[in-house]
């Protein structure tokens, strides 16, 4: 009976998202009341920044530090908002204020009333509309001065105008995604099976997981007065996956997170396993539009309005008043694995985050475009009483498919460390996984393992280009076993150049196989010996994975199996080492940062 009340229950709950949470009704002109309302609760989640600006100690600080990534944040449940300051390219800095909204307050507990009343027949299933408005704006200045005591965004600056769009700055972007869908937890109470008795308020017990949304992601850049450049981006998403926790009952049916990441701020989990795949499709289009014509500027307004015919309507005419200059469709596979462990004082947890993307993508001159992208991530969170920390390491694989390609692929690899409260013990380790993998991009510093030295930020990235992987595609075995032995800092680079100096080496570092099981009985000597060996096994198992790189296989492969051995953490250090050793440091793109009070 049971079953056949949930199948009915998620069929009455399908056709309501179709009918009413995919449609995403947010046009300009009809929802300026919305804006101001909106804009009032904002502005006073930004009274601390304006506090904050005006207050000489803190702006002076943040100008010795210049610390990159989240100033600040406000908003736990309801409004949130947030000031990002990166760095960009050109030398100068990027300001990002953004403003999330999410479902109202009386919706959530309409949501939270209605699963209470269907917890009495149908204990084991939740579920709930999700909405969320995002707002953006980026804005490019000279100096961290100025990024500091920028004025924050308002709602009510969006570009709903002429006049407004031309009162941004050149270059300035404005950003907004539009997100509705739905998401649905199962639990399967095995526990109910066992006849063990679990307290009301809580559940523990493996979940099956489904969220479906679509989005609409638009941003409006000035170029010029009167000249906008308008991406129009469609998301649709649908990700499923299964785990297993103990969770408040609060955060199941308000927050209902498909990965409850480590990083959430709303609900409670304090125990949890996630498994989680997901698939989007993306449409974009890119557009010039000037808003000088009349015809331009009825586009413009019609385009604020969610109307898009106008803008299509012009281009396919030819109108000079608007411009194609991109078309991308593409498709993103994610699976990704997590876990986290929450005691509120004390918490820590990971994500393990694999991903595939396959492009193609148009521009105005005919050229066309195809590629792949092959993504890792290791995410990890730790919160304590000494502070907290993240850690983010990211492979980026990029294979061009058109028919006339280069066969080779470009990688990037980035990493970024964060601390709020920083020990020079902890610092050293940090040195010493980018010296390891030669990412310290000459920042090494020998950190006192005795000083505390606050909030540090570290970050470090590595771009190998296609003509640096074909160099690795194509390199000799002299040179592959030569940069294998340097990768162990051997100062001999010889010692392993042929299968005659391998077996000399095996030989002069032999130790007894029934001595190599009671490696505490050891003398120092042998233990000296027997890490050789390993290092001659760990080398065969780099060169073994080279070889591979260098066989008939598609690029594609090619460029998964360089990503899967710098995922491992026994093979990636010697073989990013062996890498940067083939090329030369010197003909690679690299960049990083060191931030701190570290002096």
């Amino acid at each position: 009976m049971k079953t056949v009340l949930v199948i009915i229950f998620t069929l009455i709950l399908s056709i309501g998202v179709s009918s009413s949470t995919y449609a995403i009704d947010y046009s300009v002109s009809d929802n300026q009341d919305v804006l101001l309302d909106i804009n009032k609760t904002i502005n006073k989640r930004w009274r601390d920044l304006e506090e904050l600006q005006e207050n000489s100690d803190w702006v002076d600080t943040q100008l010795k530090l210049q610390y990159f990534g989240t100033i600040y944040q406000k908003g736990w449940f309801g409004p949130k908002v947030q000031r990002q300051i990166m760095p960009s390219l050109d030398g100068k800095y990027i300001v990002v204020d953004s403003i999330s909204v999410g479902v109202p307050i009386l919706k959530q507990m309409a949501y939270l009333g209605t699963n209470f009343l269907i917890r009495s027949s149908l204990p084991f299933i939740q579920g709930t509309p999700t909405e969320e408005r995002h707002f953006s704006k980026a804005t490019a200045v000279d100096s961290y001065e100025e990024a500091i005591e920028l004025k924050h965004m308002e709602v009510i600056d969006l570009p709903t105008s002429r006049e407004r769009f031309n009162s941004l700055r050149v270059g300035q972007q404005v950003n907004t995604v539009l997100t509705s869908g739905f998401a649905s937890r199962v639990n399967l109470l095995w526990l109910d099976f066992l006849n063990v008795v679990i307290p009301e308020v809580t559940t523990f017990a493996p979940k099956a997981k489904l969220k479906i949304s679509k989005s609409l992601d638009v941003t409006i850049e000035k170029e010029q007065n009167d000249i906008a450049i308008i991406t129009i981006k469609h998301l649709d998403d649908m990700s499923k996956g299964a785990g297993l926790g103990l969770s408040l009952i609060v955060d199941e049916i308000i927050d209902l997170p498909i990965s409850i990441g480590i990083n959430e701020s709303q609900g409670y989990s304090p125990i949890v396993f996630n498994l989680k795949k997901s698939k989007q499709e993306i449409n974009q289009l890119i557009y010039r539009l000037d808003l000088s014509s009349p015809e331009g500027l009825k586009a413009y307004l019609s385009f604020l309005d969610q109307d898009f015919s106008e803008i299509q309507d012009l281009e396919e005419s030819g109108n000079e008043s608007v411009e194609l200059f991109m078309k991308k469709e593409g498709q993103r596979n994610n699976s990704e694995f997590n876990w986290g462990l929450n005691f509120v004082l004390w918490k820590t947890g990971a994500r393990y985050i694999s991903e595939n993307g396959k492009y193609e993508t148009r521009f105005k001159d005919g050229e066309n475009l195809k590629y792949e992208e092959i993504i890792y991530s290791k995410v990890s969170d730790h919160k304590g009483f000494s502070g907290k920390e993240k850690r983010n390491y990211n492979l980026k694989a990029v294979v061009p498919t058109n028919d006339n390609a280069t066969k080779s692929f470009s990688l990037t690899i980035n990493y970024s460390y964060s601390d709020d409260d920083s020990s020079g013990r902890e610092l050293n380790k940090e040195a010493d996984f980018l010296y390891e993998r030669y990412l310290d991009n000459g920042m090494r510093i020998d950190f006192d393992k005795n000083q505390d030295y606050g909030k540090v930020q570290i970050y470090s990235s590595l771009i190998f280009s296609t003509k640096a992987i074909e160099e690795l595609i194509e390199v000799d075995d002299f040179t592959l076993w030569e940069s294998i032995a340097l990768a162990f800092e051997y100062t001999d680079s010889l010692i392993w150049i042929s299968e005659e100096d391998r077996n000399d080496f095996r030989r002069d570092n032999y130790v007894y196989e029934h001595s190599v099981r009671k490696r505490n009985h050891l003398s120092a000597n042998q233990k000296k010996k027997l890490k050789q060996l390993e290092n001659l096994k760990l080398a065969q198992r780099v060169y073994k994975l080279f070889n591979k790189l260098r066989s008939n296989i598609s690029v594609k492969e090619k460029a998964k199996l360089l990503v899967h051995g710098l995922k491992s953490s026994k093979l990636a250090p010697v073989v990013q080492k062996a890498m940067v050793n083939i090329i030369g440091i010197n003909d690679l793109m690299g960049q990083g940062y060191i931030k701190g009070n570290l002096y």
